[in-house]
Formats: structure tokens, sequence, C-alpha cells
């Protein structure tokens, strides 16, 4: 199924990217794309809408999380007053049980009128995000691909192979996905992009991993886990995640903690395992006339089924009748007064501003460094030199290269930037 709309179908590389979330898995749900295709949505009648919504919107299979500075007692009795009304439903129909099997690996060969550039693509099942194996298989990722010190930001960036370069995973619940990926620069061949980050990935197995980069890598992930809990929606947000995934809303920690916990060994282990040739879906993606659909070769292995048929819609049920009675809204909780830190000012000797605010809250520090002007201080002959002059700040210094800055700041679990 092709899905058309204007976020895919009129993107560069937008088709591409739909497939990469569906093709490298095994379990069947998972190949179904999100929202189906046009064709689907076209076809579609209100009573499948009426019906899909009656199936699963339903209490029974929600969850709601409250995050704030909340009266828990009072909280609880709004929930129960305003929520606690509404029937349960029927349980919804569950997903198929979840059996491993071997992938088979396939190259796809697809040109895309919109993309600038060649891009390769690399696509691995991987277990679930709940599997043990999950935490390796992510700092992998970052190892490869994650950050201005990564493996491919050396070989691929600093080199000028690729303009843009990376890997991640995409964690879920019964299947997760390892993703790699290469835009190719002037003049540079994708098979030429396939081999360095072949290499590269082979580099990790045969030469391992130094505790330094270890270090810097879970620092990484953890910082980004912590500070994802800095405000009250993203607090809500992966609580709801953690219990979604876990089943436990404590998870939000235990997860955190298990990146402690990876090994170099355990990096190697799960990329010998998980990571092999054999396994990958690779898509090619030239620029030029679009083909009609992706081109599989010979090469590596047989190309599976890419498009399954879409699953049946549930059987058609009646409409909740249920409507709550409320003429008038309910009347707003008192005001809870503002508490804000303490803000303190200094004038360095050299004319520097410094601005502190302490926030105990979470154990990240945040520095921000401003330079009135930018690109209003710019003349029209110029344009743009405020943000060429921003780009290059984190390219090293007299002290320092791009590589040791990058380096230096991620070692802590921090990332750079400038605009």
């Amino acid at each position: 199924m092709k899905n058309t709309s204007s976020r895919v179908g009129n993107a560069p590389y937008g088709e591409v990217f739909e497939d990469l979330w569906t093709l490298p898995y095994t379990y069947e749900p998972y190949r179904q794309r999100i929202i189906g295709s046009v064709a689907d949505l076209n076809a579609a009648k209100i009573d499948d809408v009426i019906n899909f919504h009656s199936t699963y919107y339903v209490p029974n299979n929600a969850t709601l999380v409250v995050a704030g500075d909340i009266d828990v007692e009072a909280t609880r009795a709004l929930i129960e007053e305003f929520f606690g009304p509404i029937p349960a439903g029927a349980e919804p129909p569950a997903l198929p049980a979840f059996t491993a099997t071997e992938p088979t690996g396939q190259r796809l060969t697809v040109t895309d009128p919109l993309a600038n550039v060649p891009a390769i693509l690399f696509g691995y099942p991987i277990p679930a995000r709940t599997d043990t194996d999950f935490a390796a298989l992510e700092v992998a990722a970052r190892l490869l691909g994650t950050g201005d010190s990564s493996r491919l930001a050396q070989a691929l960036l600093d080199t000028g192979l690729s303009v843009d370069a990376g890997a991640f995973t995409d964690g879920q619940k019964n299947q997760s996905a390892f993703v790699g990926y290469a835009f190719a620069n002037v003049d540079v061949s994708l098979e030429q992009l396939e081999q360095v980050y072949l290499d590269e990935l082979n580099r990790l197995v045969t030469e391992g991993v130094t505790a330094e980069e270890l270090e810097k890598t879970i620092n990484q992930i953890r910082s980004e886990r912590i500070v994802s809990l800095e405000t009250v929606e993203d607090l809500a947000e992966n609580v709801q995640t953690a219990n979604f995934y876990f089943g436990d809303p404590q998870a939000i920690f235990t997860e955190i903690d298990a990146f402690a916990k990876v090994t170099a060994e355990d990096v190697q282990r799960v990329i010998q395992q998980y990571l092999t040739p054999e396994r990958a879906t690779v898509w090619l993606v030239q620029t030029g006339e679009a083909t009609p659909e992706p081109e599989a070769t010979a090469e590596n292995a047989a190309v599976v089924e890419a498009t399954p048929e879409a699953t049946a819609a549930p059987a058609a049920t009646a409409a909740p009748a249920f409507v709550i009675e409320q003429a008038t809204p309910p009347e707003p909780l008192p005001v809870r007064e503002l508490v804000l830190p303490e803000i303190t000012e200094k004038k360095l000797e050299n004319g520097l501003t410094v601005i502190v605010i302490p926030r105990p809250e979470v154990p990240i520090i945040s520095v921000d460094l401003f330079f009135p002007g930018g690109e209003s201080a710019v003349s029209a002959e110029q344009a743009g030199l405020s943000e060429m002059t921003a780009g290059v700040l984190t390219r090293g210094t007299e002290s320092r290269s791009a590589q040791e800055l990058a380096s230096a700041i991620e070692q802590v679990g921090g990332s750079l930037s400038a605009d």
C-alpha cells in the first residue's frame, strides 16, 4: 500500500521512511503502515470509524496520567467524579501473539524525484524494548551514529563523504528496529557509503569499544532520559510510556539504570547476533524520475512480501449511548501560588553578564550564551553570515579540534549547538 499524503508522498525520502517503519519487521501488525494509504482512507465508511472508536476508545483500554503540582487526594476525587461514570466497554481484540522468526534480508532500489542527494538506509529487526539486549543495541546505535564524535560522524561526515549519517533504535513492545543511514555528498557513490558503514559496524566488533567511549555513550543516553523528565508534560508522557511497555510506571527509572550495566562485550555480542547483512533490509535511494514500486535485486537474499494485507476491521458494534450530563463546566480549582526560583545576576570584569537560575528538581545544567544582533546586524549583501558564523563555532577552537570539543562535552552526557 502506498501512502501519498502530503507528509509522505510529497516529501523527499518520504516513501522510503514509511517503508522503514514496516519492512524490517517480521511481526505482521508492525508491517502495516500506521494510517494505511490514501486509498484506505477514501474507502473508509462512517460505520468503520464508529466501530473502531467503540472497540478501542474505552476506559478499560486507556491509561490516565496526571503530573504536576497537584493535591493527590483532590485529583483522585475529581478523576473519580468525571471519569468514573464512563462505562467500560468490551475487551478489545488482542493482537496476534509474537513468534520470533528469522528475517529474510532484502535490497530495494528506489528512485525518488524529490530527493536532492542519493541515500542508503539499513533496517534490522531487533528484540522488544523490554528485552535485556535492547539496552546494548541502543548503546551500539549511539556508538555508531549519534553525536559529532560517533564512529559514522568521524568516518563519513568529517571526511566529507556524507552530508548526514547516523544510527538509532525504534523501541517497540513486541519487536524493535535498528536503523542506520547515510546521505551521499557530491560525486560519492552509495556503494562507497555502504562499505564505510559496514566497516565501522565491523570495527565495533573486531576492535571493541574503549572504556572511555562506552562511558561517554552511556552518559549521553542517561542524560537525555533525565532531561526528558524536566517538564510535567514530558514526565507524564514518560510515565505512560514506562507503564505501557513494562507494565510499571517505576520502569522510567529502572530503564535508565539498565544502560549503566551495558558492557563492551555486550555491544560486540548484539552486533554479531542482530546486525548481520543477511538480516538487513537495505534501501538504495537514487535521485531522478520516480519508479512505480521498489525494485528488488537478487543480490543478498530473496525479497519478502513488501505489503501485507490489511487486517480485517473489528466487527460492527453499537455506538456507546453514554452521555455526560453536565449543564455547566465544573468550577476551577483554587489557584496555587507560583514560586519562582531565585534569579541572581552579576557582571564580570570583562563585561560578560552572568544570570544564574537554580533549579534542583532535575540533575542537569543548561548554559546559554547570547550575543545581541544576529542576522539583523548583517548587511543585505552578506545575508546568512550570522548563521554561517554560528555553524563554525562548534567546529573547533585554537586549542581543540571539532572532535576533541565534541568528545569532551559528550563524555559528560552533554550536547553543544549554536544558531
